[in-house]
């Protein structure tokens, strides 16, 4: 009987994540560096956009009225055609990472701020290299690649450390940005919550067959 509610249990622990997926207009408007003295420099085009996702344990509520969610935050991915910040690298690093929804549960508007060290070592310092993709309030969507660090420590919102907390840009450095852009729910623009009660039902079903062949086969 262990053997059944084992497969029970791991089918649905995923059950209850999902995944919230952005995608902006293309950039409207472009500063590539003027001159490469140092960093990764790239140059971003009008074809280029940012897009990705992050991934909650529980859906948000309707009407939340923000906050940073950091600490819920199971996973990210974001790119901005040049750069990729995931939480899988290292290198990143989340500035903040707040959003609003409406009555409907659906983001209206994301404050999020996630970075990428592309020079020096953690614990960072001035000077260090790093990219940056910001999406913050309804309309102001950036991406900027190989930004000088002048200031680095923690203490945000995120409760995140080794950000860059101050930045100019400099001969070296590239920006992008859009002004809209939208979000939907599931990687595909479709909903990961809930699990259609027919496949829960299902599910009973053949671990309570199991039960039942088990209860055979013990007593005959």
């Amino acid at each position: 009987m262990g053997r059944y509610l084992l497969i029970a249990i791991v089918a649905t622990s995923g059950w209850a994540s999902t995944t919230y997926t952005f995608s902006a207009n293309n950039y409207s408007t472009i500063g590539n560096f003027a001159s490469c003295s140092t960093g990764p420099c790239a140059s971003y085009t009008t074809s280029m956009k940012i897009s990705g996702s992050f991934t909650l344990a529980s859906p948000l509520p309707p009407n939340f009225s923000g906050g940073d969610i950091t600490s819920r935050v199971i996973a990210y991915s974001f790119t901005d055609g040049v750069n990729t910040i995931t939480n899988s690298d290292p290198s990143a690093r989340v500035f903040q990472f707040g959003v609003t929804t409406d009555a409907s549960g659906n983001i209206n508007v994301a404050s999020i701020l996630v970075e990428k060290w592309q020079s020096g070592s953690s614990p960072h310092t001035v000077g260090d290299r790093f990219a940056q993709i910001n999406l913050n309030g309804p309309t102001i969507i950036e991406a900027l690649n190989n930004l000088p660090c002048i200031a680095v420590g923690g203490g945000t919102a995120s409760g995140v450390s080794d950000l860059c907390l101050l930045t100019p840009l400099d001969s070296s450095s590239s920006s992008a940005f859009a002004t809209l852009g939208s979000w939907s729910v599931g990687p595909n623009g479709l909903p990961t919550t809930p699990v259609p009660p027919s496949f829960i039902l299902a599910l009973i079903g053949l671990v309570s067959i199991g039960l039942y062949q088990f209860r055979r086969l013990r007593f005959g």
